[in-house]
């Protein structure tokens, strides 16, 4: 169902103006601006780097996982089941790199792979 209400539409010159006007005292190019919401900028035509971008913010939020869950549908119960499981290896990572760092080794940090 659509709503009659038109989309909002963002002036991204006035975040860029707003944003860089903080930063003159750094001769660096000057970072993108931070857009409301689920929006990124494109800047200098890099789409690519946008769209790796907002995929990240995806993730980071957990839209991704949610469209993967309601592709079908879960019981309560086995919703319920499936949130304790998680919280459980949630639980039993961070013990275990609490007690690496109490004995001094550094936990394994992932590498990118290209």
């Amino acid at each position: 169902m659509k709503s009659n209400k038109p989309r909002q539409k963002y002036d991204t010159k006035s975040f860029d103006i707003e944003y860089n006007s903080q930063r003159r005292d750094n001769p660096r190019r000057p970072r993108p601006p931070k857009l409301p919401g689920m929006a990124v900028a494109v800047v200098d035509n890099n789409v690519e780097k946008a769209m790796r971008k907002l995929k990240k913010m995806l993730l980071k939020e957990g839209v991704m996982q949610e469209l993967r869950d309601r592709r079908y549908y879960m019981k309560p119960s086995f919703i319920k089941r499936e949130d304790k499981k998680r919280a459980i290896k949630r639980a039993h990572k961070l013990r275990r790199e609490r007690e690496m760092e109490e004995f001094g080794i550094s936990p394994k940090k992932k590498t990118k792979r290209r």
